[in-house]
């Protein structure tokens, strides 16, 4: 049988659907079961060589093994016995006039019109298929829209749903070769696309490339690998560089924002009292002047604040304490679901405690205010003249209630909203962005609280329709200090200032930091074991479930430590996780 043939199996009692890899002779000598082939499935393979290659290498990098990695590659209906076979022979791709260079085009430019404009050339000059990949499936439709006819005839916009109808359409008409470019958000990278020219990463180092689901593939990684196996050039672009891009070929900053960026010292505000707070609403004159005199301009101004709910750390007014997760250690926040408390990293929810856990005080505030805690004074501020909106991480939109969205905002308002709501931006000219807590995302107790801080800002200052003209107002702790003061030096001053405290630190990119989840605490044991058998250094973080970390260089010496617990005759072939952070 083929390479990439789908055939059901028996296995467990169970029938199952897997994919040919090879066909190799009958080995009598061998340690291992060979189960027999219940049916093939079809007569044309549904999956291609080049892609039981690239499952090979990512199982290989990312530490999950080729069919973990092939079982997140393919939708889920391919692994029904009912799916459809009429596959047409795939083709091969058109021959390459010159060969494709070893090294990515770098394209940074932080005005999204002419960057996008230089990935549309890009595009037109392809001979062959192409892939454009993009952080927000919101962000590919702009692109998607913004083709010319001649390109979008030929094109598709790769669909945001894990399954559906919409979904297997889609990847259909892709295999089958009927169409010759792919637009996308992040598992668009995954397109069957046959005969690849050229393969397009924007936005490269935003968190929204990262699957969220186990493996957690990084969508550049991908796409290189792909564009290499299938012999493809490669550009990386962006509003501003990631990490392990400025490393290796430190790419140029071509614009600063001036005076349009305002830092405002949080000490001179004013602290309004909300029921529940502590600390009050912290509001300063620019944030409510600005605010004033866009929406007198008919204009829409967004509130950004990175805690969604209405309060943020919960404390003791007793003895301080402030409640913490019990998994992760990071402090809750109030704004789970029913009341509940919520931690803002891994994302679980706690009862509200009656008391205080270390002195039995029967007072919990909030600390720090989130977003619902601003609406009272939002509401004051614009009257009944104009409209306001709150958006957040876990706020959906389809695209009846997106197109309303931005109807009912197209003669100005007010959002109050996470970072998400700067994908307004991309639809309205936003006349001002204010920060109300500048320094939150820099509290995370993370390697790159930084990096995630200033990228946020610096997209502020840039994305979407019209930002020459957009305010960018910042209330801080440190107004003008630390990575704050490089804003206005633009991420060249930035970056060479953090990666050199992260080559000290030995952080990435300069090596790879490993998270381990375990099934259980036996699991756990022996993989400490084996860890420091091979010299790994592992990390028991104290309030971690069945948890480990480590740093390393190498990544085939962890690899070989954990080869044993990826055995299908240990613990029912429940597997440890493995999460690789290396940017």
């Amino acid at each position: 049988m083929a390479p990439g043939t789908r055939v059901a199996v028996s296995l467990a009692g169970r029938r199952r659907v897997g994919v040919v890899a090879s066909s190799t002779p009958e080995d009598e000598s061998a340690s291992y079961t060979v189960l027999p082939v219940k049916r093939t499935l079809e007569r044309v393979p549904a999956v291609g060589r080049s892609a039981l290659r690239l499952a090979e290498q990512l199982g290989a990098l990312y530490l999950c093994g080729a069919p973990m990695a092939l079982g997140a590659m393919l939708p889920a209906f391919l692994f029904r016995a009912d799916a459809d076979d009429d596959w047409t022979p795939l083709r091969n791709g058109a021959a390459q006039s010159d060969p494709p260079p070893e090294e990515p085009f770098l394209l940074y430019e932080p005005l999204d019109q002419l960057r996008h404009q230089r990935l549309r050339e890009r595009l037109a000059a392809v001979d062959g298929s192409a892939l454009a990949l993009f952080p927000e499936q919101r962000s590919a439709e702009c692109f998607f829209a913004s083709l010319p006819e001649r390109l979008k005839r030929d094109a598709i916009l790769w669909p945001s749903t894990k399954g559906g109808k919409a979904l297997r359409a889609a990847w259909r008409r892709v295999r089958n070769g009927e169409v010759r470019t792919v637009v996308g958000g992040q598992s668009a990278v995954f397109a069957p696309l046959p005969g690849i020219g050229a393969v397009l990463v924007d936005e490269e180092a935003s968190g929204g490339h990262v699957r969220q689901e186990h493996p957690h593939f990084h969508t550049r990684t991908v796409a290189a690998l792909r564009a290499r196996l299938e012999g493809a050039a490669l550009t990386v672009a962006g509003r501003m560089p990631s990490s392990r891009i400025y490393q290796s070929w430190k790419p140029a900053n071509p614009r600063l924002p001036g005076k349009r960026l305002r830092h405002v010292d949080l000490r001179e505000a004013y602290n309004l009292l909300a029921p529940g707070i502590r600390d009050g609403l912290a509001v300063t004159e620019p944030v409510l002047g600005t605010t004033q005199e866009r929406l007198s301009r008919n204009e829409t101004v967004l509130w950004i604040l990175d805690r969604k709910g209405f309060s943020g750390e919960v404390s003791c007014a007793d003895c301080s304490y402030v409640l913490h997760c019990s998994r992760c250690g990071i402090p809750m926040v109030a704004g789970g679901t029913g009341g509940r408390l919520r931690c803002p990293l891994c994302g679980r929810e706690e009862a509200f405690p009656e008391r205080c856990p270390r002195c039995g005080g029967v007072v919990l505030e909030g600390k720090r205010p989130g977003l619902e805690a601003f609406a009272p004074l939002a509401e004051a501020l614009l009257g009944d003249r104009l409209p306001l909106h709150t958006w957040y991480a876990e706020k959906t939109y389809g695209v009846r209630e997106w197109r309303r969205l931005v109807g009912d905002l197209a003669d100005g308002g007010l959002v109050l909203g996470t970072r998400r709501a700067l994908a307004l931006c991309d639809e309205l000219a936003v006349g001002a962005v204010c920060w109300i807590d500048a320094d939150g995302e820099a509290r995370r107790p993370w390697y790159d609280a930084r990096f995630k801080a200033f990228s946020m800002i610096w997209e502020s200052l840039w994305r979407g329709i019209c930002p020459e003209n957009r305010e960018v107002v910042l209330q801080t702790w440190r107004p003008g200090r630390e990575w704050q003061g490089m804003l206005g030096g633009g991420w060249e001053r930035f970056w060479n200032r953090e990666l050199e405290e992260r080559r000290e630190l030995e952080h990435p990119p300069y090596s790879t930091l490993v998270q381990l989840f375990c099934v259980s605490a036996e699991q756990k044991r022996g993989c400490m074991e084996r860890f420091m058998e091979r010299g790994l250094v592992p990390l028991e973080p104290e309030s971690a479930h069945h948890e480990l970390w480590c740093h390393t260089s190498r990544l085939a010496r962890l690899r070989e430590a954990l080869e044993p617990f990826f055995s299908m005759r240990r613990e029912s072939a429940r597997f440890p996780r493995v999460r690789l952070w290396r940017e």
